[in-house]
């Protein structure tokens, strides 16, 4: 597991002590609450284990995920998080995140420790491999060591745009797309237009979105009601609507 720390951005994960892992509360307590609900619900829904929660710069996304990821580590459902920032030379590097992931999620679940630690001893090389290769061999196949859970574990990806190069955070959704249904991602950034374009194609068909609007309690879900029930081909929503911002 060496290999795995040395190259891990350890201060990329939610109960890290850098400086921004204390932000301050959304302006509005009730954005908090319907937010958190939200996020459990789904965290527990078998059937779309990807959620893109989008807003505004300042309205909260990332302190309403740090309150979730600190939610699913005190009951154990937490498999790792990674909070992205712009021009940091860890924290803004997609090659950083999945071998970050990896070694979070082996601490978090001894079970699953071996069988990493046995992938990363047999080619530490993995580390410099493709975004793809690196999720496949460093989460997905000892992930399979756990067959079928009781409950999804949650991983919380936050700050995807901020991940260095558009062409990075788009490759991180296309991989994120094969985790096993019981392996929940919680995708957390501003509503760009590169990243919608993601998730508009059918790689990404299944996975559900959360608005949050930082200055109203206006949480918005756009695929059928708030139970997140599936319906055949939602059209994505409208653009307007997502990014309006109210005084």
């Amino acid at each position: 597991m060496r290999t795995l720390y040395e190259w891990g951005a350890h201060q990329a994960s939610n109960d890290s002590d850098s400086g921004d892992s204390h932000a301050p509360l959304p302006r509005h307590p009730d954005i908090r609450l319907e937010c958190l609900s939200n996020l459990r619900t789904w965290s527990c829904h078998e059937t779309s284990n990807i959620l893109w929660m989008f807003g505004a710069a300042g309205c909260g996304k990332s302190t309403i995920a740090r309150w979730f990821c600190q939610e699913l580590a005190t009951v154990g459902r937490l498999g790792g998080s990674f909070f992205f920032k712009r021009g940091h030379p860890s924290r803004g590097s997609a090659m950083r995140l999945f071998p970050t992931l990896a070694y979070q999620l082996a601490h978090a679940f001894p079970q699953l420790e071996a069988s990493i630690a046995d992938t990363i001893h047999s080619d530490p090389s993995i580390v410099a491999e493709s975004l793809a290769f690196q999720l496949h061999k460093l989460i997905i196949e000892p992930y399979q060591v756990l067959a079928n859970p009781p409950r999804p574990i949650v991983i919380v990806i936050d700050g995807l745009d901020e991940c260095s190069g558009e062409e990075n955070q788009e490759e991180i959704l296309r991989c994120i797309s094969m985790v096993p249904p019981s392996l929940h991602i919680l995708v957390i950034s501003r509503p760009k237009r590169h990243i919608r374009a993601v998730f508009r194609k059918a790689v990404l068909s299944h996975a559900r979105y959360l608005s949050v609007e930082g200055h109203s309690v206006d949480i918005q879900t756009y695929f059928g009601n708030w139970h997140f029930q599936r319906k055949p081909g939602p059209p994505f929503p409208g653009i307007g609507r997502m990014t309006t911002r109210r005084s």
